[in-house]
């Protein structure tokens, strides 16, 4: 199908039909260039059907983590260990890892983004409090037009406890 983009109005295609057309052809879709500007924003927020409260894992074990968030734009997901942010660089054990999909409801396109934290060989140090320590999955994205643009953020908890 030969269409515009609603709001660039470039041709989906450069074929000689659309090209000689385009002076008449009505506007009647959305480039992927353009689809952030045409799509409504929608919050981030975290699909916490995958999260529990409290994890207990045996010393020596790998464990991965997973967060996925939903929104429009895409969020941004971030890790945090007693709010403070992860760092790769701070322990070769610990891996980060996102990836980004878009899913099509009823609405239009939304984005998922699903962001991995994997320990290797997960030590006591994993966790500095006897009770274990909080882990936080944070969600953020840009939501709003014009001079009225805000953060949306959605954050969820878990305790980590790593059994010795």
């Amino acid at each position: 199908m030969h269409t515009v983009c609603t709001y660039c109005h470039t041709l989906s295609c450069s074929c000689d039909l659309c090209t000689v057309a385009s002076l008449v052809l009505v506007p009647t879709a959305v480039c992927p260039h353009c689809i952030h500007s045409a799509l409504p924003p929608v919050r981030a927020e975290i699909d916490v059907s995958t999260f529990q409260d409290l994890y207990v894992v045996n010393e020596g074990r790998d464990v991965t983590f997973s967060c996925s968030a939903f929104g429009v734009p895409a969020p941004t997901i971030s890790w945090r260990r007693d709010g403070v942010e992860f760092s790769t660089s701070s322990d070769n054990r610990v891996d980060l890892h996102s990836e980004e999909t878009t899913q099509v409801d009823y609405m239009g396109p939304v984005y998922r983004t699903t962001r991995m934290l994997t320990f290797t060989n997960v030590t006591d140090s994993d966790t500095r409090n006897t009770l274990g320590d909080m882990y936080q999955c944070v969600a953020v994205n840009t939501v709003g037009g014009s001079g009225s643009v805000e953060e949306s953020e959605d954050v969820e908890n878990f305790t980590l406890f790593v059994r010795g």
